[in-house]
């Protein structure tokens, strides 16, 4: 309900039961790298797609890939460290 109301473009999850119901609900399902997700549950109606799954590992990752990905965002920061 939340990801059609909201209309996500990407959610950032840790639990693989849930990861699972979202996978077909979201353009992008950003998935922490955890023991214990490195295998979706293949839950009701949820078919894998890994190019839908972004795995990180650390935070600054997707800080990473959120300024590279939107060059307004990049020239922001750059200012704010000028």
């Amino acid at each position: 309900m939340a990801t059609k109301e909201l209309q996500a473009v990407a959610v950032f999850e840790d639990d693989p039961v849930l990861a699972a119901a979202l996978l077909n609900k979201v353009p992008a399902l950003w998935l922490k790298d955890w023991p214990y997700n490195r295998k979706l549950p293949a839950g009701k109606g949820a078919r894998w797609n890994a190019d839908r799954v972004i795995r990180f590992r650390a935070w600054s990752e997707v800080e990473k890939a959120v300024v590279t990905s939107n060059p307004d965002l990049a020239a922001l920061i750059g200012k704010k460290g000028e």
